[in-house]
């Protein structure tokens, strides 16, 4: 969660922004600070995703449309221009939003580090919950593996996760697999993409958007598929084996 929002109250009165649309540009404006770039025909974007935005603001909304219906906002307004590849949402900034944090003068008002991964380098001395913009810490006691299974597991997933398919986030009815990573846990547990049939796909869907609860990575839900796929082809093999030994009976006389 991110804990500080600088807000520019002046301009989003010039602008015509609620106060949603303020607090989601505020955060979408430092993302050149730490979002991987992407390079599009169009020039250079930044990967944002709708699970990033519910993640890091709480305050806004639980639910990705809503922040991608909020994305859209700014667009039209003209702040904002959108893009997108087949996994994550992409955005930057137009040079309307750019003064977003300038003074008069065109420096900085607000001027945010620019370091590795986009994350600030914090000194041990350092506050926990620092005043100027960062990221929390995550909670590390709910997230210690269980057991050494589990850390091969992680171990496994971040292996073939690319760092922008790691963020968690509850799984939603739009939700597409990466085919990259779900190709490969499907290998991996001896199927192809063959085997993930749209029934499964949305049973799968069906069975985890209820449980809102539960949060994972792309590449953690490609896993959690995989082993869905494969149970579930393994049901319908076991039906067809006892339907076969139904029919046969069927066809015996005594």
């Amino acid at each position: 969660m991110q804990f500080t929002i600088h807000i520019n109250q002046s301009l989003a009165v010039e602008w015509g922004l609620n106060a949603q649309q303020a607090l989601l540009f505020a955060f979408v404006y430092e993302c050149p600070s730490w979002a991987k770039p992407v390079k599009t025909d169009s020039g250079i974007y930044f990967a944002l995703s709708k699970a990033k935005i519910v993640e890091e603001l709480p305050l806004l909304t639980d639910k990705p449309d809503t922040a991608y219906r909020l994305l859209r906002a700014l667009n039209a307004a003209g702040l904002i221009e959108l893009s997108s590849t087949s996994s994550i949402t992409l955005v930057r900034l137009t040079e309307k939003g750019k003064a977003w944090n300038r003074k008069l003068d065109g420096s900085e008002k607000y001027p945010t580090s620019r370091t590795f991964n986009g994350r600030k380098k914090i000194r041990s001395t350092s506050e926990k919950s620092p005043t100027n913009q960062d990221t929390s810490n995550q909670d590390t006691n709910q997230q210690q593996p269980r057991d050494l299974a589990e850390v091969i597991e992680q171990q496994d997933r971040k292996a073939i996760e690319p760092q922008e398919d790691r963020q968690r986030f509850a799984m939603f009815a739009e939700w597409n697999p990466p085919a990259d990573l779900v190709t490969t846990q499907l290998k991996l547990a001896g199927l192809n993409l063959e085997a993930l049939t749209d029934e499964t796909l949305q049973s799968f869907l069906g069975y985890y958007v209820a449980k809102s609860q539960v949060f994972d990575s792309n590449g953690g839900w490609c896993f959690r598929l995989a082993k869905w796929a494969k149970t579930e082809k393994a049901k319908g093999a076991a039906e067809q084996e006892e339907a076969g030994v139904d029919w046969a009976k069927k066809g015996v006389r005594v």
